[in-house]
């Protein structure tokens, strides 16, 4: 959550942020707290969409779990691996994806 209070207090409008300014950032900080992460590649592709805060706030819990999952878990007994973020906006539909270990599949 510190990454999103903090993104908002520089933002011009405090209430809302782009996706693009805070889910990249905050898969960067939770995954640098794991030992493992040297050998995890980490991708994200994150439109440019306006949110406001509250809903960022749950897209934050979301990623918070889903990243937390893949440091712990995803990676046992490998020597690499990946992590893919991906958001999207169109026709009004916001899609959130996640993926580990082969993104390319």
């Amino acid at each position: 959550m510190m990454v999103l209070y903090n993104k908002l207090y520089r933002a011009e409008d405090s209430r809302s942020l782009s996706v693009s300014d805070y889910i990249p950032a905050l898969v960067q900080e939770i995954s640098g707290i794991f030992p493992l992460k040297e050998f995890v590649q980490i991708s994200t592709e994150i439109a440019d969409v306006p949110l406001p805060a509250n809903i960022l706030s749950s897209l934050g819990i979301i990623f918070n779990e889903l990243i937390t999952n893949s440091m712990k878990y995803a990676f046992i007994g490998r020597t690499e691996g990946a992590i893919c973020a991906q958001a999207s906006c169109k026709d009004r539909l916001f899609t959130l994806s996640h993926s580990d270990t082969d993104c390319a599949r």
